[in-house]
Parts: structure tokens; C-alpha cells; sequence
């Protein structure tokens, strides 16, 4: 209608837009770290880090077991819940995430753990609501997660919902990952042995 503010009405569908986006991105990222970690297990790795000439690093943790985790919606992990802050902060170790290994112990910070304080950093700056603009963090954040993603190029294969229209896929279901919580645990070792 001519005399409505177009403003608030683009508003009201811009937001769960960017919802939408922001639990996609999840989504992705969640699977590239799983794919990531499988991708790792089946490399041979001789000793405690992995450095081939022109490529990056590699923590050897030995073949981690696979486990079958469901890709379900949680009421856990939110955008501005309460909890929301605890929960996603509960997903980092102590340390930060950083293991120190070889003869020098040279600190490093496991990918898996850089992803997922980005992908805290973005949640927090959309629960903040910062009008779309991303700081100097914010824009490194969205790199890395996207070079990331590019990096790991996740093959599961997913459902199309709607092949003539949104391209929706079904994202639900089992998915075979590499246990995570070996990695914690080795994480939670070389920060005693290396304290």
C-alpha cells in the first residue's frame, strides 16, 4: 500500500533471512569439521606433527574411531538464549584450544577450534545485531569459515527438498563422523603434559 513504510516491511523478512543463513552456515560448518577430522584420520602420520613441504601442519593423534552423530535441530547452541554464550563457550577447552607438540613444543591451535570460536564470533555479532556491518574479526571470521569449508569440500551427499525451488535439502539423518571426543581428550592430555 502506498502510505506503508517499506522500510519495516523488507525489515520483517530481513531477519529471518539472515536466521535462516546463519543456521545454514552452522550446519556447513559443523559437517566441514567432521569431514575435516576424517579427512585427517586416514592420512599416515608418522610422528607428533605432520609437515610435508607446501602443506599445512597436521596434530597426529592416530586413527580417531568413527561414531554416528544425529543432525537434528537442538534447543542447545542458540543464537541470544540465555545460555547461549555458556553453552557455545563450553565447546572450546580451557586452553583455548592450543596444543604444544614437537621437541620445541610449539604452540598451535587446532582448526577445529579456530571454526568454532568464528562461528561464535559471527553468532555473537548477529544475536547483537550490529546492522549488517561486520567488524575487522567479524570479516576474518567469514573468510576463514568460507576457505574453510572450500578446504574440507564436505561430499556428503544430501537430499533435495524442492530440485525447482529453493533447493532446500534434507538435513536430517545419521551422519558417520570421527569421534571429536578423542580429540578433546588428547587436547586435555598435552595441556597436562605440556603445563
Amino acid at each position: 500500500m502506498p502510505w506503508m513504510d517499506h522500510s519495516q516491511s523488507t525489515s520483517r523478512y530481513a531477519r529471518p533471512l539472515r536466521l535462516a543463513a546463519v543456521f545454514c552456515m552452522c550446519g556447513i560448518v559443523v559437517v566441514a569439521v567432521a569431514q575435516g577430522i576424517i579427512n585427517i584420520t586416514r592420512r599416515p602420520m608418522p610422528s607428533v606433527v605432520q609437515l610435508y613441504p607446501g602443506t599445512s601442519p597436521v596434530w597426529d593423534l592416530g586413527p580417531l574411531d568413527l561414531v554416528r552423530m544425529a543432525m537434528e535441530d537442538t534447543a542447545n547452541y542458540q543464537l541470544a538464549s540465555p545460555d547461549a554464550g555458556a553453552q557455545w563457550a563450553s565447546m572450546i577447552p580451557k586452553n583455548g584450544g592450543i596444543v604444544h607438540v614437537g621437541p620445541d613444543r610449539q604452540p598451535y591451535m587446532l582448526s577445529v577450534f579456530h571454526q568454532l570460536k568464528c562461528l561464535d564470533i559471527m553468532r555473537r555479532m548477529y544475536a547483537e545485531d550490529h546492522g549488517g556491518a561486520l567488524d575487522d574479526v567479524g570479516r576474518h571470521c567469514l573468510n576463514y569459515l568460507r576457505q574453510t569449508l572450500l578446504c574440507r569440500s564436505d561430499l556428503r551427499l544430501e537430499t533435495v527438498q524442492d530440485p525447482d525451488g529453493a533447493h532446500a535439502v534434507d538435513m536430517y539423518g545419521d551422519l558417520t563422523c570421527s569421534d571429536w571426543r578423542q580429540v578433546y581428550a588428547r587436547v586435555e592430555e598435552n595441556e597436562r603434559l605440556t603445563a
